[in-house]
């Protein structure tokens, strides 16, 4: 990542387990499953963090979800927080009667 870069563009997948109650019409957790993600650099300097509600999915097909970005404390890299996002897709699926997350 560059401070002079207006774009930077990481394709990355992960996955998130979680456990929640399920409300039993919906089949989606009860309660917001609130969540904060630390974004750094391979170098390991961190750069910003997003708080997401991991509950916030769909299971036939992936949640999109524009997530802003906040500057960390201290952080060497300047950007405009209202221009600065990452997507992810959130997609629940269902196991021994919980449902488990997977991200991408």
């Amino acid at each position: 990542m560059d401070n002079n870069n207006d774009t930077s563009i990481f394709n990355t997948h992960f996955q998130i387990a979680a456990s929640a109650e399920i409300n039993n019409q919906t089949r989606l957790p009860s309660q917001p499953l609130l969540a904060t993600m630390k974004v750094k650099t391979a170098e390991g300097k961190q750069i910003g963090e997003l708080e997401f509600d991991i509950g916030n999915f769909t299971y036939d097909k992936f949640k999109i979800q524009k997530l802003q970005l906040k500057q960390s404390k201290g952080s060497e890299y300047s950007f405009n927080p209202e221009e600065t996002y990452i997507k992810v897709g959130f997609k629940g699926t269902q196991t021994d009667g919980k449902a488990r997350k997977q991200a991408s």
